[in-house]
């Protein structure tokens, strides 16, 4: 690409990257100022509740903590392969073998001296994939067929509708966070009647083959693997919600938060979830810094016939974007936590004086020369 077409390109979608890069930022950034807005007004009025039954009346509606283990009430089944589990929640993975294809350049030279060309390569490699590949594109169609696949299930996550954690029912989206996926070995007395003539089970997987029983050891192109995982009952949970009777809501339809393992009580709940959202926060900055700097650089590239830029070497230009990134990112948090939290806002604000300051010193010294 030349320099012209480069730069057009760089004009096109360069402020497109850039403006779409600080949306997600800003938007990331009210959720956590948000939360962390909550998180301030429950840490003064949360109630430690041991028990749905012995929880004090004037905590309904009030931001509570509970912790204990977590129990469903009632099994989930898998009806499409006859698994059916007491558990917190169970994740059914269903893989099937394909062939895949894969496309690479080589660069070649027709004799030394010669002007170097490129070519395309294709290979091929059967492989345990969780979607069915197309091989109607494929550029060698014939000999590398994927054949029909075994089943029509696919890959899914259930959650039970009854799981309590301290007579306290919870919602899907406090279940989703409680306890570590286990493996759960299948077995062959559960295989449905309608797949017994081309099933088998072996090493943690029920085997599926899409012309008659498989075998695991060398599986046929069509053929399907189906494990799954599950979180147990008794599994360890904590969680900062709202009351509603029996049921845990989320606090002021926002704050819902869930944890594994044991914690002293609400105050020590909250300090680490704060500690947390804070090098979490760090960790975000940094990330914006890092793209909205590498953006930036990028779209100098329309400054190519300008004298300051042919004078200024390849550091010199990521220290202006360094500069101008930080400068603008600083902005963006700065807009999104000033509603809820204007300390922080005001602070973050007046760091833009002196990182603007350095960039025009840093500029005006190179125009200098």
């Amino acid at each position: 690409m030349d320099g012209l077409a480069w730069k057009i390109f760089a004009g096109l979608f360069g402020p497109i990257v850039l403006l779409a890069v600080l949306m997600a930022a800003w938007e990331v950034e009210q959720e956590v100022a948000q939360k962390d807005a909550l998180l301030r007004l429950a840490v003064d009025s949360v109630v430690d509740v041991q028990d749905a039954a012995t929880a004090p009346p004037e905590s309904e509606g009030c931001p509570v903590f509970v912790q204990g283990e977590a129990n469903a009430q009632l099994p989930i089944r898998d009806a499409a392969f006859g698994v059916t589990l007491l558990c917190i929640r169970m994740q059914r993975h269903v893989e099937f073998y394909q062939w895949q294809e894969t496309r690479t350049e080589k660069t070649q030279r027709r004799g030394e001296g010669a002007n170097e060309y490129t070519i395309e390569v294709f290979s091929y490699h059967k492989l345990w994939v969780e979607k069915p590949i197309d091989s109607v594109g494929f550029h060698e169609s014939e000999g590398h067929r994927n054949a029909p696949v075994a089943i029509e299930q696919r890959s899914v996550a259930t959650h039970s509708n009854s799981v309590r954690l301290c007579g306290f029912l919870l919602n899907e989206t406090e279940v989703a966070g409680i306890g570590e996926l286990q493996p759960y070995s299948p077995q062959a007395d559960m295989i449905p009647p309608e797949l017994a003539g081309n099933a088998v089970v072996h090493g943690g997987y029920l085997y599926v083959g899409a012309k008659g029983k498989p075998d695991p050891e060398h599986p046929q192109i069509g053929d399907a693997r189906i494990s799954w995982s599950y979180v147990p009952n008794g599994a360890r949970a904590a969680v900062l919600a709202c009351r509603r009777s029996d049921t845990l809501v989320p606090y002021m339809d926002k704050l819902d938060i869930v944890h594994s393992g044991s914690y002293k009580d609400a105050q020590d709940f909250i300090s680490r979830e704060k500690s947390d959202s804070l090098w979490s926060n760090v960790g975000s900055f940094l990330m914006v810094l890092l793209l909205v700097t590498c953006t930036l650089r990028w779209l100098m590239v329309l400054a190519w016939d300008s004298p300051f830029w042919r004078r200024t070497e390849e550091s010199g230009k990521w220290k202006l974007a360094l500069f101008l990134g930080a400068e603008i990112t600083l902005l963006v948090f700065a807009c999104a936590w000033m509603p809820t939290h204007t300390k922080v806002g005001l602070c973050t604000l007046l760091l833009c004086f002196p990182i603007f300051h350095f960039y025009r010193s840093y500029r005006r010294r190179f125009l200098s020369e």
